[in-house]
């Protein structure tokens, strides 16, 4: 969580950046990690002043 919240935050003053999951993941990346990854992008950044 907190280097998804470190990225989000280099990005927070770029209107449009998209948290791509396309590149990075390993194949044997628990399918359970990426969901919670996505779940906390979400919420982060419904909650903070981060405008993706």
């Amino acid at each position: 969580k907190k280097q998804a919240a470190n990225v989000l935050d280099e990005v927070k003053n770029r209107p449009g950046h998209i948290f791509n999951l396309g590149h990075g993941i390993h194949k044997n990346t628990p399918v359970d990690h990426v969901a919670a990854l996505i779940d906390f992008v979400h919420e982060y950044t419904a909650t903070s002043d981060v405008s993706l």
